[in-house]
């Protein structure tokens, strides 16, 4: 038989959290906030601690200081009780809150906690991500910890590649990001645009190149090259036509192999001959057809369970005749970029953003999102 009390052993080492006669660390926050801890206990529960700890100088009373200016008090408060505790509370917390505490989670590698507040971001705060889109795109590659909100993020780029591209802070992207995106394989964007959209992102890399292209230097060809050597072989150049080859593509020819170039202009000439370069596959059309309505709940309560789930796979854009929906329950709208509907209320002009949610015109012509099962599609196919 085993009797197991976590709840009291939690409860007591939280409480050694205000015990001020054993501490021998010391972490001082934004505002110069201090806060004091236990090394033994940081760096059995934090791999970062670990690391900072080994490598820090005791000082006066043999106490090791930590100096974290990033992180705000009230997130690092609530991170200490995890570490000692493993109780996170955040009650009536927005959800920018949510997303830089998961981010101090991250940064102090606690996976469970990150993993945890991930999931909840993406089961129940994907107005807010969309709305956020390229602030939580940008964030989430400056770690490689966020392996379930980049396959979300990406899974809506590729159907919307302008969220990023188009962004205009689309040149300080990380490289990790822009080669995650140019792995895509159903990333909907004409060929010679992602080259042209990745020639604009390796040029903001290097801000002495000249801005007449025909000043450049070999140099200046070899600092793009080198900013690009990741992104580069993701491009599927034998997609792109003729003409964008000889416009888009000859005047930073010297950036490619000199096998793949002869190969791009041996296939123009003559395409059945076989070619040495590696030719990766074309991007995958994604499918035109409407989604399928998910099985709506019986319950005649306005909110039914189960209205999220933690990986919404993305449907099929919407189709020339946009298609309308009936409001099958009430939803009140609890995000500025949402609709509220009434039930027996129509919403026109349907955009199928994800399985989970779908952006429409609701009453006064007012545009935003809304669940997908709270509707009824009224002229699908």
């Amino acid at each position: 038989m085993t009797f197991k009390f976590f709840d009291k052993l939690s409860q007591n080492f939280i409480e050694l959290i205000n015990d001020k006669d054993d501490y021998n660390v010391v972490i001082k926050v934004k505002n110069e906030k201090l806060f004091t801890a236990h090394s033994n206990i940081l760096k059995c529960r934090s791999p970062y601690f670990r690391k900072e700890l080994e490598n820090t100088t005791p000082g006066k009373n043999n106490v090791k200081t930590i100096s974290k200016r990033n992180v705000s008090d009230q997130i690092f408060e609530i991170i200490l009780k995890y570490i000692y505790g493993g109780i996170v509370k955040f009650e009536n917390a927005d959800t920018l809150f949510i997303f830089d505490l998961m981010m101090a989670a991250s940064e102090f590698e606690l996976g469970e906690l990150t993993e945890k507040l991930e999931a909840l971001l993406i089961d129940t705060k994907i107005s807010w991500l969309k709305s956020n889109f390229f602030q939580v795109y940008h964030s989430i590659f400056s770690k490689s910890n966020f392996k379930a909100l980049e396959k979300f993020c990406n899974e809506i780029v590729v159907r919307n590649p302008s969220l990023i591209f188009d962004a205009d802070g689309f040149s300080s992207l990380q490289e990790s990001a822009l080669v995650s995106l140019l792995r895509q394989d159903s990333l909907q964007l004409e060929e010679v645009k992602i080259w042209e959209y990745t020639i604009k992102w390796g040029i903001a890399q290097n801000t002495s190149l000249p801005a007449n292209l025909e000043e450049w230097t070999d140099e200046n060809f070899t600092a793009l090259k080198t900013s690009l050597q990741q992104c580069l072989p993701y491009i599927r150049y034998f997609q792109i036509p003729g003409a964008d080859i000889w416009n888009k593509l000859k005047p930073y020819k010297k950036i490619l192999d000199k096998q793949l170039w002869n190969d791009l202009i041996q296939y123009l000439v003559v395409p059945d001959q076989p070619l040495e370069s590696k030719i990766l596959p074309p991007r995958k059309v994604l499918s035109q057809e409407l989604p399928s309505n998910r099985n709506v709940p019986v319950s005649t309560e306005n909110t039914p369970e189960g209205l999220n789930n933690p990986l919404p796979a993305l449907s099929a854009p919407a189709l020339s005749a946009l298609p309308s929906a009936r409001a099958i329950y009430d939803y009140e709208a609890s995000e500025n970029n949402e609709i509220s509907l009434e039930k027996g209320q129509i919403v026109t002009d349907i955009d199928f953003v994800s399985e989970d949610w779908w952006d429409g015109t609701g009453k006064g012509g007012i545009k935003g999102l809304f669940p997908a099962n709270f509707v009824e599609l009224l002229n699908k196919k």
